[in-house]
C-alpha cells in the first residue's frame, strides 16, 4: 500500500483516523488532501472480512427495507449479495459507493489503521471517494494535521 499527504508519501504510521466527528468538523484545521492507494489483492485482504459483516447486517435489516429507496441497495439485492470478489468484478462502480460511503468508517479504516495510533501526524477526516481499476483501488481523503 502507498500513502501520500499533499502528493508527498508518508509512512501508515503517521495516519490514523476518529470516530467521533467522522467528517465534520476539523476544529479550525485546514483540510490537506490524501491519497491511499492499494493493489487489488490488498483491499481484497483488508476488506473482504467487513464486507462480509456489512453484508450480514444488510441482510438481516432486509425486512425493513423498501425496493426503489437506495438503488445502490437494490443492486446488492439483484446481484444476490456477491463475494466481493466477484462483486469487484461485476460492480466496481458498487465496491466505490461501498467504500468511500456506507462502510468507511465502520469496516475500511478500522481494517487499515487497527488499534490506537500514538505518535500519528494526520488525522483522516473523511473518505472523500473511491476509485476502482482493473490494478488498484485509491481511495481519496481529506485529512487534517494533529
Amino acid at each position: 500500500m502507498e500513502f501520500s499527504v499533499n502528493n508527498q508519501p508518508v509512512p501508515i504510521e503517521a495516519l490514523t483516523f476518529r470516530e467521533m466527528g467522522y467528517g465534520q468538523w476539523t476544529f479550525g484545521k485546514a483540510i490537506i488532501p490524501c491519497r491511499i492507494a492499494m493493489t487489488r489483492t490488498e483491499a481484497l485482504d483488508s476488506f473482504a472480512q467487513g464486507y462480509d459483516e456489512y453484508i450480514s447486517d444488510l441482510k438481516e435489516d432486509e425486512r425493513f427495507r423498501r425496493r426503489g429507496e437506495d438503488a445502490d441497495y437494490d443492486q446488492l439485492v439483484a446481484l444476490a449479495y456477491p463475494p466481493l470478489p466477484k462483486l469487484l468484478e461485476y460492480a466496481p462502480r458498487l465496491v466505490e459507493y461501498l467504500l468511500g460511503g456506507p462502510m468507511a468508517l465502520g469496516h475500511v479504516l478500522p481494517a487499515l489503521f487497527p488499534g490506537k495510533r500514538p505518535g500519528c501526524r494526520f488525522s483522516i477526516n473523511a473518505i472523500d471517494r473511491a476509485e476502482v481499476s482493473e490494478i488498484e483501488i485509491v481511495l481519496h481523503c481529506s485529512v487534517f494535521a494533529i
